[in-house]
């Protein structure tokens, strides 16, 4: 253990404080207190016991403040509560049960978690990992968020049983807090280990929480300039049935239906003769002007593991497409609609039509 007055003289040497340094030493470099398990199967830290499906208000608060986002979550996220995993430091959680991640967000006070990323991806923070094996990086990427700034990351393969072979894969993330000189670190992994976690996931959630405030930079230019631009034309009823087309056709292009679903396909074509109409549940999804992911909503009425796994493949096709050409204007700030699956495919409708 380094003395407390070393880890002052490193510090003042390295210009990083004292909670980071602690933050990356309990972790060989690689970020906060980790365990090394020597068991068959690594089983990861609680990092919350906040209620489900229900953003908590100090969670959402310390969210406002350092990262500059939302005050609330949407529909199928929400804010968890996290201080007893990472106090002193300050940090917050968004889980979600439908895209099945956990997302720890952890604020440092200086820039060490966007400087010192590759570190942290060595042992994560509040992750279990086998000593003396190596993880295998699956991707990285650099996001530019709505609110301006920049957000690197890493998704990374680590071991979950050193006898058969098996591994769980986590995100770690870095950008610049909303308070300057500060920074916050994002770790990200499946909120049912069980279940295989997609880190773009954590990548929308993240941009369309940061969306509040160029929402509100939006507004202060339209001030400006709203003397000198024309309102611009709504677009018709027949143009809106042509988006819909091609959102379809777009949507269909990245759907991957899991076996359960095809295979419920199938069982029903063959007894009644037509495609299945999924009834029970479906996918109301809100764009911007310019085709890009505002909010995505799960409506299904049923919670069956049919219904459940039939409206996860639809939001990671939606989320693939990422952005859809020729959004239509419309009188508010976000065009919605429906997404409904009939067979092997989606159907699409405006969120006020009567029916598909």
């Amino acid at each position: 253990m380094m003395p407390a007055n070393s880890f002052r003289r490193l510090s003042l040497s390295l210009g990083v404080t004292l909670v980071s340094l602690l933050v990356l030493s309990g972790c060989g470099g690689g970020g906060a207190p980790t365990e090394t398990k020597k068991v068959e199967a690594l089983q990861q830290p609680v990092l919350s016991d906040s209620q489900e499906d229900r953003d908590d208000p100090i969670a959402s608060a310390i969210a406002v403040e350092y990262a500059g986002f939302s005050k609330k979550t949407p529909e199928g996220f929400w804010y968890a509560d996290t201080k007893k995993t990472t106090d002193p430091s300050k940090s917050f959680g968004i889980f979600s049960k439908t895209s099945n991640m956990q997302a720890l967000f952890i604020v440092f006070d200086d820039n060490t978690a966007t400087e010192m990323l590759p570190q942290f991806a060595g042992k994560p923070p509040y992750t279990n990992v086998y000593d003396g094996i190596n993880r295998i990086e699956d991707d990285h990427g650099e996001e530019t968020l709505r609110s301006g700034e920049k957000m690197k990351w890493l998704l990374s393969q680590y071991p979950l049983s050193v006898k058969n072979g098996d591994v769980f894969r986590e995100m770690v993330a870095g950008f610049p807090s909303t308070v300057e000189g500060k920074s916050i670190l994002v770790i990200a992994r499946a909120y049912d280990p069980a279940t295989a976690f997609n880190h773009r996931h954590v990548l929308f959630i993240i941009d369309a929480l940061a969306k509040e405030k160029e929402k509100k930079v939006e507004k202060e230019e339209e001030v400006v300039v709203k003397a000198e631009e024309p309102e611009k034309e709504l677009t018709s009823a027949e143009d809106i049935d042509k988006f819909l087309e091609k959102a379809a056709a777009s949507i269909n292009d990245n759907l991957s239906l899991p076996d359960l679903v095809s295979k419920a396909n199938k069982k029903y074509k063959s007894a009644e003769g037509k495609d299945k109409a999924w009834k029970e549940t479906s996918l109301v999804v809100g764009i911007d002007s310019e085709g890009k992911l505002r909010s995505l909503a799960d409506k299904t009425k049923v919670p069956t593991e049919e219904n459940k796994q039939a409206v996860k493949a639809m939001v990671e096709a939606v989320q693939a497409v990422g952005q859809f050409k020729d959004a239509p204007i419309v009188k508010g700030d976000e065009y919605k609609f429906v997404v409904h699956l009939k067979g092997s495919e989606v159907k699409l409708k405006s969120l006020d039509a009567e029916k598909f």
